[in-house]
């Protein structure tokens, strides 16, 4: 394959990244940002076999393996795919979830934030007109950032007896940051979901 521009845009829209010297890098979706053992042990054979040893993790969590020669991607997706991994989608689509730990891995989870984000899974890859990230915290301490990572943040609370997201739209880093606004709170799981997708109907489609 040839490195016209056209190309390498095709490649990175489907996660295969243009590095320098005909070498690219790989982004791997995770199942809500968990790997199990099977992967961890594959994603480092394949940068073994294929790169330079190295597995880098994002601020959003997912795994890249980098100077993957581009006569290889072939077969490094095809490896990925024996323990059910896939790469994840740049461009105007929805990326890899940000999900932080369940409530059974961190005391201080109000919620599960993996049940949500199971249910959040059916958009991934879903194409717009720009990109989209979509992010969950556990609780107020919020460690993965949705506020300023995600066009879309879930925080999760707890009221009494009353368990539920508080949700965010807008943040975003980059040269003009700015933190996620406060549209809704106490969401249940399933007005969460109706949420994003009413975001997606009326705002980026």
């Amino acid at each position: 394959m040839g490195n016209t521009q056209v190309n390498i845009e095709e490649l990175r829209r489907g996660g295969v990244v243009a590095l320098k010297k005909n070498q690219f890098s790989v982004w791997v979706k995770t199942a809500c940002c968990n790997l199990n053992a099977q992967q961890v042990y594959k994603l480092a054979d394949i940068a073994d076999k294929y790169g330079q040893g190295i597995v880098l993790f994002t601020t959003r969590q997912i795994p890249i393996i980098p100077f993957i020669d581009i006569q290889d991607v072939t077969e490094v997706k095809r490896e990925l795919n024996e323990a059910n991994l896939e790469l994840d989608r740049c461009g105007s689509r929805v990326r890899n979830l940000n999900v932080c730990y369940q409530d059974k891995i961190c005391s201080e989870a109000e919620v599960n934030c993996l049940s949500l984000g199971e249910k959040l899974e059916k958009f991934f890859a879903s194409e717009l007109l720009h990109k989209i990230k979509i992010g969950i915290a556990g609780c107020q301490r919020n460690c993965t950032g949705v506020r300023i990572l995600n066009d879309i943040g879930f925080i999760g609370r707890k009221t009494g007896r009353t368990q539920g997201y508080a949700a965010y739209v807008g943040g975003r880093l980059g040269l003009n940051p700015f933190i996620g606004v406060l549209v809704a709170e106490l969401l249940s799981e399933d007005e969460s979901v109706k949420l994003v997708q009413n975001y997606f109907d009326l705002v980026v489609k």
